[in-house]
């Protein structure tokens, strides 16, 4: 709100005991989060200032905005309780990817290929966010528009794309029924951080192709994505890194009141 209040280049205040003056004379449409669908329901209720917003009986708001009604009530008050996160990284709940193939892929060969492509970019995605993590799936929609997902937990967080790989062409082979496949997708989830790793008793040691992992993201950071790709994708049809990504993050605003 302050930053909207003296653009472009500005800064400007909104202590307490400024509210009332610099906030609540403003319309209700100026007040974050207050889109035009929800100023159009308080302007229906004559709530046509944010200092009308801060007066109105949040109970009621409640019961024709739902939690919104609340969110909006509080930011028009000043009143947020969330704690302050120590860390300023986003809160990520999962990295995704996935992609429509534009051929029909009928072998496994080539169905774990693209599950390879796919894992390269949300490996790398998930250490550069610098975490590991315990749960990968894979989804898949066949040329009948048919889907199915699954899923498999690590016995203890990894960062490796070698080792998410693996899972993923294990997850596919069971859900795999022979259809010809023209979607697939790979997301990991139940992230940690990466700053300790430790394997369980009987788990494969992937340290040294994490360092490999390290090695490699680290010429296509310097030199660009496609400076360095496996050899198996060479004539394949599929490329290295296939799809976009998706970032799952935890909403960071008013997260008491949500």
């Amino acid at each position: 709100m302050a930053s909207e209040l003296k653009k472009p280049d500005k800064a400007h205040t909104i202590f307490p005991g400024e509210i009332a003056e610099k906030m609540w004379v403003l319309p209700i449409e100026e007040l974050f989060m207050v889109g035009r669908a929800t100023a159009k329901k308080l302007r229906s209720r004559a709530i046509n200032t944010i200092g009308d917003l801060t007066h109105y009986d949040p109970k009621i708001l409640k019961l024709f905005l739902k939690g919104h009604g609340l969110l909006v009530w509080n930011y028009a008050n000043g009143n947020e309780a969330s704690p302050v996160r120590e860390s300023r990284r986003p809160l990520i709940k999962g990295i995704g990817n996935s992609t429509t193939i534009p051929f029909d892929v009928s072998d496994k060969t080539t169905a774990h290929l693209v599950l390879l492509s796919l894992t390269e970019t949300v490996a790398a995605r998930l250490r550069q966010a610098k975490y590991c993590a315990r749960l990968v799936s894979v989804s898949l929609k066949t040329n009948e528009f048919y889907s199915c997902s699954h899923q498999r937990k690590f016995s203890s967080a990894i960062d490796c794309t070698n080792a998410i790989h693996e899972v993923a062409c294990e997850l596919f082979d069971e859900l795999w029924k022979g259809d010809p496949v023209r979607q697939l997708g790979v997301r990991v989830s139940e992230l940690t951080l990466n700053d300790f790793h430790q394997l369980a008793l009987f788990e494969k040691d992937y340290e040294k192709q994490r360092t490999v992992d390290r090695a490699v993201d680290s010429i296509r950071d310097r030199f660009g994505n496609s400076s360095v790709f496996r050899s198996s994708f060479i004539n394949s049809g599929v490329r290295f890194a296939t799809g976009g990504t998706v970032d799952d993050e935890a909403y960071p605003m008013m997260s008491s009141q949500l």
